[in-house]
């Protein structure tokens, strides 16, 4: 009967400290979304590792090492230029899955990018998984790939 309290007590405690892992995984994400939406790229990067990997759908379509978050802004700005887009935002959803294990973290999170081109609104209705890693820091994101 011991046994069986003190497994009950444990879950007690730790059902609260997963989530609030849960919710300190999600700090960096909502930054990183919340720094996008106002085009504030030196915000965003804080967000992230120094050398992080990032997938998305423009061209070179990758980026990872030193400097990649610069380099994929760089490449942001010059798709949206190239193609007309303006007024990008973020938008996420509930999110899916959050998964932690020790320092590493992964996150499905719906999020939609919506934009204009000559003044219409375009959503693309997508998806971004995270991994992250905790840093001394705190959560920071270490990959992540957009997909619609």
């Amino acid at each position: 009967m011991l046994r069986i309290l003190l497994a009950a007590a444990a879950l007690l405690i730790a059902a609260p400290a997963a989530a609030s892992d849960a919710a300190d995984v999600m700090v960096p994400i909502r930054a990183f979304v919340a720094a996008i939406d106002k085009g504030d790229l030196a915000a965003a990067a804080a967000a992230h590792v120094d050398a992080p990997s990032i997938i998305d759908d423009f061209p070179p379509h990758h980026w990872s090492g030193a400097g990649a978050f610069a380099s994929w802004g760089a490449d942001y700005g010059k798709d949206a230029q190239a193609s007309g887009a303006t007024g990008g935002r973020l938008t996420m959803h509930k999110v899916r899955r959050i998964k932690l294990e020790g320092d590493s973290a992964y996150a499905v999170v719906p999020t939609d990018y919506s934009y204009k081109i000559h003044g219409k609104r375009v959503v693309e209705r997508g998806t971004i998984v995270y991994a992250l890693t905790r840093t001394p820091a705190g959560w920071r994101i270490a990959s992540w790939a957009f997909s619609w």
